[in-house]
């Protein structure tokens, strides 16, 4: 069997491969992805939000936040130009406006319940492609932890405060999150957030499921 490469090689290659997947169209990047993203967890419900295929429908949405977040921009502007790209190549009669209150809306009408679903499908899908390439090599697991503020909202301070330094008005609330990944395939195997207050060992004991004896 082959040998797994320096894992941190390659990052300019991956930042020119966001690159160019940024700039491709949300149709295509459904098509390009469908192996690590169901269809079925993007497709329109049988009632409620996200019943009606329209503009901003979930997985309109979902492709569109996506490219946002590898996009150098990074703006809600530019995920609403890639939604009016797409319904002017499906020869739409209505184009979407260019205003970007309809497109945060519909960002919130993401299910959290689906966008799990979506990452545990897709890395899934990931280590198979990693296991087949490198059959007898063992798996390589790794916990890691972040923080990250967050928009100063009454109902957020509420549940992830922010520093106990910051006076209030000033600072922003901050969220913990511990994750464990593959260093083979790169994806996200598992992850845990919480407060400032919880350590980060608490919040990874949890992940700890996700590494058996023959991995490292």
């Amino acid at each position: 069997a082959g040998r797994r490469g320096d894992p941190g090689a390659g990052l300019a290659q991956r930042a020119c491969g966001r690159n160019e997947l940024s700039r491709k169209r949300l149709d295509h990047l459904a098509n390009l992805f469908e192996d690590f993203v169901p269809a079925t967890e993007l497709s329109p419900k049988v009632e409620g939000e996200g019943s009606r295929e329209r503009h901003y429908s979930q997985s309109n949405t979902f492709w569109a936040f996506l490219q946002q977040v590898w996009s150098q921009d990074g703006s809600c502007q530019e995920a609403v130009h890639r939604i009016i790209e797409l319904a002017e190549a499906k020869g739409m009669k209505t184009l979407p406006s260019t205003n970007t209150s309809a497109y945060t809306q519909a960002r919130k009408r993401l299910v959290l319940d689906d966008l799990w679903s979506i990452l545990y499908h897709g890395a899934g899908a990931m280590e198979l492609e990693a296991n087949e390439a490198f059959p007898d090599d063992r798996s390589w697991i790794v916990i890691d932890g972040t923080s990250f503020s967050m928009p100063d909202t009454v109902e957020i301070q509420k549940e992830w405060p922010q520093p106990s330094n910051q006076q209030p008005g000033i600072g922003f609330p901050v969220m913990k999150a511990v994750a464990s990944f593959s260093l083979g395939s790169g994806a996200i195997l598992d992850a845990e957030t919480g407060s400032l207050h919880e350590h980060e060992m608490s919040l990874s004991a949890p992940r700890k499921k996700v590494i058996d004896r023959p991995n490292i």
